[in-house]
């Protein structure tokens, strides 16, 4: 089976799930009785233990290698996620800004337009 992790072309890991049955470990035929079939028995388990934990050793690597594949994902997604609220947060600075003069500018505009009719009114009383 393959998995692939990562946004790369080479990022993928092979796992091999080798056969778990009684048959592939060589229990299948298993006797306990007499007792010199159960001594032979004995040997069997203990290589049959061997192999299963040598896939459990295995099948750990695997986990221990996709666990930390999957933290360093989050990591970075966690990290695309503040760079683009910082970069939300400026831009919403720069508008608000851009709102406060825009909006300085008009009042500043609206200011002088009615100070420069309050003066014509005056030369207007002045030459009559």
């Amino acid at each position: 089976m393959i998995i692939h992790y990562g946004p790369k072309q080479n990022q993928h890991l092979r796992v091999y799930i080798n056969n778990m049955h009684t048959k592939a470990m060589g229990l299948n035929d298993v006797v306990i009785d007499p007792m010199e079939k159960a001594r032979e028995a004995m040997g069997k388990l203990d290589e049959a233990l061997d192999y299963a934990l040598n896939e459990i050793t295995r099948m750990g690597a695997y986990q221990k290698k996709l666990q930390y594949t999957i933290d360093n994902n989050t990591t970075a997604e966690e990290n695309v996620t503040s760079a683009e609220s910082v970069i939300r947060d400026a831009d919403m600075a720069q508008s608000m800004m851009n709102y406060v003069k825009d909006n300085i500018l008009t009042q500043t505009s609206q200011a002088m337009l009615a100070q420069a009719n309050q003066n014509r009114g005056a030369v207007l009383r002045l030459l009559q």
